[in-house]
């Protein structure tokens, strides 16, 4: 790192981490922008709690003497927004398989009547493990609880 650097610097702002439950506050404001969409009751607290307590109490000391926590590393809140994008994104796959839309006729007027609204906005626990899968870079993976 450049010392001189901080040194042209008269104001310094910190940026706390947030702990695990704000994380999942986060999680819950995230799913609730998108229209309709819902996750099954505890998904997220059963997921996550374990990981973002692990990555909020893991710290590492930096070459300046700072103490860094895990997820800090993995930036915070927007550990979180990948999290529940990835989630959404597997649910999205998960009803296209269920449903055998992999071929489905656009032009079908009649296109996804059978499909019951809630199956298309539900965020399932097992979507939110994926998600979190996905949204972990491997070098972090190693750790998550099974």
């Amino acid at each position: 790192s450049n010392g001189g650097l901080q040194g042209r610097f008269a104001t310094t702002i910190v940026f706390d981490s947030y702990p695990p439950d704000k994380l999942i506050e986060i999680a819950h404001a995230i799913l609730a922008r998108s229209p309709g969409a819902f996750v099954e009751p505890g998904a997220f607290e059963s997921v996550l709690l374990q990981p973002f307590t692990r990555f909020y109490n893991e710290t590492k000391i930096s070459e300046d003497g700072d103490t860094i926590r895990t997820i800090d590393e993995l930036n915070n809140g927007r550990f979180v927004r990948n999290i529940v994008e990835k989630a959404q994104t597997v649910r999205d796959l998960r009803v296209l398989d269920s449903y055998g839309l992999d071929n489905l006729d656009l032009s079908d007027a009649t296109f996804g009547e059978a499909i019951p609204a809630n199956d298309l906005l539900l965020v399932t626990r097992d979507d939110v493990w994926a998600g979190l899968q996905d949204a972990t870079p491997p070098r972090f993976r190693a750790s998550l609880p099974l």
